[in-house]
């Protein structure tokens, strides 16, 4: 996985029964690291001439080679690591208005039970359930039986305004960690919500993605096993590392890219980056921090 790998975009992938939907206004910021080490992200293509019009679903396999997984799959992915919602009809529930549509990625019998949605971050906790940021204002707390139950009653008012949820994410205890354009929030498994940085500034950020966004931006974020918070900084073209002790530091830089989404595996940090020269082509590539520092570009997909 340490060789750049670039794959133009010529074939149309069939036969996974995954609905194909119009390219969405902003490109997305799924991306995961399997527990064997294959990683899979998201490819939100403009409409042609500059893309292909369609949302893609990458994997990179754990021998350096990129494929397609999937078409369609929204701007979000998480593993559904017990398979917990394996029987659940997921187009059922949106019909019936019980969950946002979800849609699984790999057929049945794949292994994997990876799920993509669109519109708003989800994750699955190790108490099996399934969390989302409903209206990108309140955290909901799915079960596999189909029960929905807003995790803090009174989240709405103080979301919104902090600027919306952009971004969720596990800690190693269950801990549910909240990402804001400016903030990071810790919800406990107790049910205890605190805020852990807010009002973050950046030095040097001065080359904005969009002048009307609040800088940072912080979009995707993972929890590493040490309590490390790593969140995409979209706005500023930087990946930041919060510390245990609350510490902010800027460990990767992107420009002139933009960083959407970031995943923990071991002690390396991918970074699902797209584009924006010209901005509606939305060009993805995945790079890898390692622990030393070093980083390797391991796919780009090119139009």
């Amino acid at each position: 996985m340490n060789c750049r790998l670039t794959l133009i975009v010529a074939t149309v992938l069939a036969g996974w029964g995954l609905v194909v939907r119009p390219a969405t206004a902003h490109p997305g910021s799924g991306i995961v690291v399997t527990s064997v080490g294959e990683v899979f992200f998201v490819d939100n293509s403009p409409p042609p001439p500059e893309g292909t019009g369609r949302e893609i679903v990458w994997k990179l396999g754990t021998d350096g080679k990129l494929t397609a997984a999937s078409m369609g799959g929204g701007h979000w992915l998480a593993i559904d690591a017990a398979d917990a919602f394996a029987r659940v009809d997921f187009d059922k529930w949106f019909q019936q208005r019980r969950a946002p549509r979800f849609a699984r990625v790999l057929p049945a019998g794949s292994g994997l039970a990876l799920i993509a949605a669109d519109g708003q971050p989800f994750v699955f906790n190790r108490d099996g359930n399934l969390y989302y940021a409903k209206g990108n204002l309140e955290l909901m707390r799915l079960t596999p039986q189909g029960k929905s139950s807003a995790v803090l009653p009174a989240m709405v008012a103080e979301a919104d305004r902090l600027g919306g949820i952009k971004g969720l994410a596990c800690g190693p205890d269950g801990s549910l960690y909240v990402a804001y354009p400016r903030a990071v929030q810790k919800i406990g498994t107790d049910g205890h919500a605190s805020m852990l940085v807010d009002g973050i500034a950046i030095d040097g950020c001065t080359r904005d993605v969009d002048p009307a966004m609040p800088r940072p931006y912080l979009r995707g974020l993972a929890v590493a096993a040490n309590g490390t918070i790593y969140a995409a900084a979209t706005n500023c073209r930087q990946v930041l590392k919060i510390s245990p002790d609350r510490k902010i530091t800027g460990v990767l830089q992107s420009d002139p890219w933009i960083p959407t989404g970031v995943a923990v595996a071991g002690e390396d940090l991918y970074v699902l980056e797209f584009d924006d020269a010209p901005p509606t082509r939305w060009r993805p590539r995945v790079r890898k921090l390692g622990p030393d520092g070093k980083v390797v570009t391991v796919a780009t997909i090119t139009r």
